[in-house]
């Protein structure tokens, strides 16, 4: 198992090296996601779950402040922009705990296992839809690393 994940790990800093030209504290590779809307219409369909956009994120970390900038796989700008400024509600190794400055976002990271779980909310007035996505974290050092 430990090896597969770092096979895991080597393929997604591969992946990224190529997108991210900065530094950056950390990333983390949001490769699967899944999004679920409830439309505010009755009937049979109002509730959807299909696939959702792969995102990777690149931060920075200012003591209680994480700053990450967002690169859509598909090219796209998202929603909520490129960039979201996020705070460290809970850090207690190997957990890390991130809450975007509107409450619409919450990311918990294992450093350990090199692994992280986002959920963002969306609210509209025809629906409200949840993402959630699961993906690999990595440090900026490890970046570095797999560059040489």
């Amino acid at each position: 198992m430990v090896i597969l994940n770092l096979l895991i790990l080597a393929f997604s800093l591969f992946q990224a090296q190529n997108v991210l030209a900065n530094d950056y504290d950390f990333c983390i590779d949001f490769s699967e996601c899944k999004i679920t809307v409830g439309y505010l219409v009755l009937s049979k369909e109002s509730l959807k779950t299909m696939p959702g956009d792969p995102t990777v994120m690149a931060c920075n970390r200012k003591s209680e402040i994480v700053e990450c900038d967002f690169i859509f796989k598909d090219k796209g700008k998202g929603i909520k922009g490129q960039s979201e400024r996020y705070e460290v509600i809970l850090d207690s190794p190997p957990l890390l705990y991130l809450l975007s400055k509107k409450g619409s976002e919450f990311i918990a990271i294992d450093t350990v296992q090199h692994s992280a779980a986002m959920t963002s909310r969306i609210v509209n007035e025809k629906f409200v839809g949840s993402k959630v996505c699961q993906g690999i974290y990595f440090t900026g050092f490890e970046m570095k690393s797999m560059k040489k």
